[in-house]
């Protein structure tokens, strides 16, 4: 655990919620032996790191603890609405400015240059993030097999295998990205000829900040956006408010934010046109005030013990040694903990080749893949896991989530009454989780009850 002097100074500098993803341990753990190296007490350390001469020691200590990880074409189907804006969906001509705030080891950003390029779109690409070993590593262009693993096949010609398991992405594609440093706490970065980007990708960064930081950031993307131009969120965001000046509209049937366009707003007005995003809004609109704590942009499961409070409670030990599911459960929920969300996707598929008929399993499996942006398959584990228990609201709950990203309103709303009706039964029978997770379970059943009012006032207007 690391000291509190070093926590603050370390969540202000960069606004990220330490407790999360288990970064304090990591920061602990960082401190602790680097303390040692440097021969230097804890306080003689912080002081070191908030002073001038302490930034390329705090940039390594940055460094040890936002260790990301993405992939090529992580999440198809948000790639795909990206790929209809570029391919004319946008809806101007000319060279299109994009901005990838976190960008990890670079994936994210070549995937986008890939896309570009297929169209026949002039793009400028700019990726950013705070890690700058990440950012070299982006730079290289090299890849281990993993990363590459869901290479869409029209692109496989851009890699070159260099050595048994490493490839290495064509300096043509290397050339039309640029990286960049960038702490998202600070002032956001400018295309090189305009003032405001076209469109801005930030995946699974959010769920890092505190909720009062985030909703700084939220709006600073918001402004940094062009007058029609486009704000793409991860699948973990789970959004309680749509940021002031956006509207919630769906791009090729994945939920995206579109800045208003004063010439496009007073076009369809003048013809009786209404905005596309109306029914989107209003679905995800009026600010929901849950119980605490509250969080405008929430990351659910925050620690594996949210996951495990989730579920039935398992079996009391007894003498004799875990099974093989049971293992890879408990595995895949250290990952949870570790921020290894992928790590522990792979762990709870395992578990489910133990045993298919686990409901706990299918909810665990459901939710990493859906934080890892895999929707259609997270739809299969959902449904499973409701099917073999009815009473998993969090499956429920991030079905619903799976459908309003994929532009499935009406599903959508049946899965949040579901969230609803088992939450009032328990209510009711005073089957409640004695747990840490209470506060979460009204936290995000409010989220539901807003969205079943809101269908509801759309469906009565309509009438």
């Amino acid at each position: 655990m690391s000291e509190p002097a070093l926590t603050a100074l370390v969540s202000a500098r960069t606004g990220m919620e330490l407790s999360r993803g288990g970064i304090d341990r990591a920061l602990g753990s960082y401190a602790t032996r680097r303390e040692r190296e440097l021969g230097l007490t804890p306080n003689s350390f912080v002081t070191l790191l908030a002073s001038e001469r302490g930034g390329a020691e705090l940039e390594r200590l940055v460094n040890s603890i936002t260790v990301g990880y993405t992939w090529f074409f992580r999440d198809p189907g948000q790639l795909a609405a990206i790929e209809s804006l570029l391919g004319g969906e946008l809806g101007r001509p000319g060279k299109v400015r994009l901005w990838i705030p976190g960008c990890s080891t670079g994936e994210d950003a070549y995937s986008l240059a890939l896309i570009a390029d297929h169209v026949g779109r002039e793009v400028e690409i700019l990726a950013t993030d705070v890690n700058t070993q990440s950012l070299e590593h982006a730079r290289r262009g090299l890849y281990g097999a993993w990363s590459v693993r869901e290479m869409d096949p029209r692109f496989s010609a851009a890699l070159t295998r260099r050595g048994a398991r490493s490839y290495e992405l064509s300096p043509s594609v290397r050339g039309r990205v640029a990286f960049a440093r960038h702490n998202l706490i600070e002032r956001p970065p400018l295309p090189s000829d305009a003032a405001t980007w076209d469109v801005v990708l930030c995946r699974n960064v959010l769920i890092y900040f505190e909720r009062d930081v985030a909703l700084r950031v939220l709006n600073m993307l918001a402004r940094s956006l062009a007058p029609g131009g486009y704000l793409v969120l991860g699948a973990s965001e789970v959004m309680c408010e749509v940021p002031e000046g956006l509207e919630a509209c769906y791009v090729a049937g994945r939920l995206a934010f579109r800045r208003a366009d004063p010439g496009a707003t007073q076009a369809r007005a003048k013809s009786g046109a209404q905005s596309s995003g109306t029914f989107a809004r209003d679905w995800l609109l009026a600010p929901v005030t849950p119980a605490q704590p509250t969080r405008l942009v929430s990351v659910f499961p925050a620690a594996a013990e949210a996951l495990r409070d989730s579920a039935p409670p398992p079996p009391q030990p007894t003498a004799t040694p875990p099974s093989d599911i049971e293992r890879e459960l408990s595995a895949g929920h250290r990952l949870i903990e570790a921020g290894d969300v992928a790590g522990a996707r792979l762990r709870y598929l395992a578990a489910l080749g133990h045993d298919a008929t686990r409901a706990d399993a299918h909810l665990y499996a459901g939710v990493a893949r859906y934080l890892c942006g895999e929707i259609e398959p997270a739809f299969y584990n959902l449904r499973a896991a409701l099917f073999l228990d009815e009473t998993l609201w969090p499956a429920a709950f991030y079905l619903a989530l799976c459908h309003e990203n994929s532009g499935h309103p009406a599903e959508a709303l049946q899965a949040y009454e579901h969230v609803l009706r088992i939450h009032d039964r328990q209510h009711a029978t005073h089957a409640t989780l004695a747990s840490v997770f209470d506060a979460w379970r009204e936290d995000l059943c409010a989220v539901a009850r807003r969205r079943v009012q809101a269908a509801n006032a759309v469906a009565r207007r309509v009438g």
